[in-house]
């Protein structure tokens, strides 16, 4: 995370805004918003390579795209919650799902 931290500067060149406080919720990565004002149009999400962190992430990733019914699934849920929660109580209410999936796919 040290080596993305040091490259803010270069991302926030490019349009991108740092948000910091996404960390308190999620540490293991540093998270960036483009356009730096207004509605996102992309997430970046840096994390460490080859951590337990990292790897949830993919196994998480690759079930919603082998099992059509789940992404579907969730991305209702999300729609559903981004309309009446805010930021924090989104992302604490989607972790039932996530770790639902994750059992699912054989991850504690």
């Amino acid at each position: 995370l040290s080596e993305i931290e040091q490259r803010i500067g270069a991302l926030e060149a490019k349009g991108y805004r740092y948000v910091p406080e996404h960390e308190a919720q999620i540490p293991e990565r540093r998270y960036f918003r483009k356009p730096r004002l207004g509605p996102s149009a992309f997430h970046l999400h840096c994390v460490v390579a080859e951590t337990a962190f990292w790897t949830r992430q993919l196994v998480f990733r690759e079930y919603l795209r082998s099992h059509p019914d789940a992404a579907a699934a969730y991305e209702e849920l999300k729609r559903g919650l981004a309309l009446r929660l805010d930021r924090k109580a989104y992302t604490e209410a989607k972790g039932p799902f996530i770790e639902g999936i994750l059992a699912a796919a054989g991850v504690r």
